[in-house]
C-alpha cells in the first residue's frame, strides 16, 4: 500500500473516531436554551437601574493578569444595558461602559473612548484615548497625552492642548499643567492664573494655597497675590488666622500678612473655636488669638 495512501487512511479513521466520542446535544436542546432566563443565559453581572433607568450588565468572556493589582487575575467582559423587564437595550458589544451621566455614558471599544445614548446609539464617535464622565454639560477627554473638553456634541471647547486638566470648580475654573507647573483656566480656555506654581490646593472663600519654587503664599480665583512667597509652609484660614512656617518656627499670621502671633513654636496647629494647640521646648499647650497660654 502506498505510504501516502495508509497516512490518508489513519487520518480519516481518527477523525472519525473523535467524532463518534463527542457529547452530542440532545434533540431539545436548542428549545431547553430558550427558556433559561436571560438573567442567565446572556450576563453575568447586574448593576442597579442608573438615571435612564437601565442597568449595566456584564459578561464574563475570559481572564487576565492585572499587573496593577499584583498580578490578580482579573475578569474580562463585555458590557452593554438592560431595561426593568430585563430586555436588552444596548447589546453586549463593548470593552467597557461607564454608568450614565447627563443621558450619555462612556464606553470603550477597540481601546478607543467614545459614548452612546440611553438607546444605544453612538452620540460621540470612538476616538479619544481617554474620556471621563459629561459635567455640567462637557466632558474631558485627550488624544495622544493632549487633554481638553468637549460637549454634548463632540463640538471641542477646550482645546486638547495641555498635559493633564482637572475638573473645573465652583469658581468656574480648570487646573491645568504643563511640565510639572500649575495654573488655571477659564470656561472660554482663557488662562485667568498663570501656569507657574509648583503646587495650588483647592480654593476655599476663593483663596487657595501655592506653592512657588520652593515657597508658600496665598492667591485668590483671579491670580491676585494674597499672602507672599515666603513661607515654609501654610495652612488654611481658621479663626481668621494662619498659621504658618518661616526658618524653621510656627506663627499665626492675618490676611493682611500682619504677624500676630510670632514665630516661636517648634510645631503649632489651627485655631478652632478661638484657641490652637502649640508645642513649645518639648511642650505642649493650647494658646489663645493673643499668643497667650490657656488652660486646655
Amino acid at each position: 500500500m502506498p505510504k501516502q495512501l495508509f497516512i490518508a487512511l489513519v487520518l480519516v479513521s481518527l477523525v472519525c473516531w473523535i467524532n463518534a466520542c463527542q457529547p452530542t446535544p440532545p434533540a431539545n436542546y436548542n428549545a431547553q436554551l430558550k427558556n433559561i432566563p436571560d438573567t442567565i443565559r446572556t450576563w453575568d453581572v447586574k448593576d442597579d437601574p442608573d438615571s435612564t433607568g437601565l442597568s449595566r450588565v456584564i459578561k464574563t468572556i475570559g481572564y487576565t493578569i492585572d499587573s496593577s493589582m499584583n498580578n490578580a487575575v482579573a475578569a474580562v467582559g463585555k458590557y452593554g444595558f438592560v431595561d426593568k423587564s430585563d430586555s436588552i437595550v444596548v447589546p453586549l458589544i463593548f470593552d467597557y461602559a461607564d454608568l450614565f451621566h447627563e443621558g450619555v455614558a462612556k464606553v470603550i471599544l477597540n481601546n478607543k473612548y467614545g459614548f452612546i445614548d440611553a438607546k444605544g446609539n453612538v452620540v460621540i464617535d470612538f476616538i479619544y484615548d481617554t474620556a471621563y464622565p459629561f459635567t455640567n454639560g462637557w466632558a474631558k477627554v485627550s488624544i495622544n497625552d493632549q487633554h481638553g473638553f468637549i460637549d454634548h456634541k463632540g463640538k471641542i471647547m477646550i482645546p486638547l492642548e495641555h498635559e493633564w486638566i482637572h475638573d473645573y470648580n465652583p469658581q468656574g475654573l480648570a487646573m491645568v499643567e504643563f511640565q510639572k507647573k500649575h495654573g488655571f483656566i477659564n470656561r472660554k480656555g482663557q488662562l485667568v492664573i498663570p501656569i507657574i506654581y509648583t503646587e495650588i490646593d483647592t480654593f476655599v472663600n476663593k483663596m487657595a494655597r501655592a506653592q512657588l519654587k520652593d515657597k508658600w503664599g496665598i492667591i485668590d480665583t483671579a491670580g491676585n497675590l494674597i499672602i507672599p512667597f515666603q513661607y515654609d509652609n501654610i495652612a488654611y484660614f481658621s479663626d481668621d488666622l494662619l498659621c504658618v512656617k518661616k526658618d524653621n518656627k510656627y506663627g499665626y499670621v492675618d490676611l493682611l500678612n500682619k504677624v500676630r502671633i510670632p514665630f516661636v513654636y517648634d510645631i503649632a496647629w489651627d485655631f478652632n473655636n478661638g484657641k490652637a494647640e502649640v508645642l513649645q521646648n518639648n511642650q505642649r499647650f493650647y494658646i489663645n488669638k493673643n499668643g497667650e497660654r490657656i488652660d486646655n
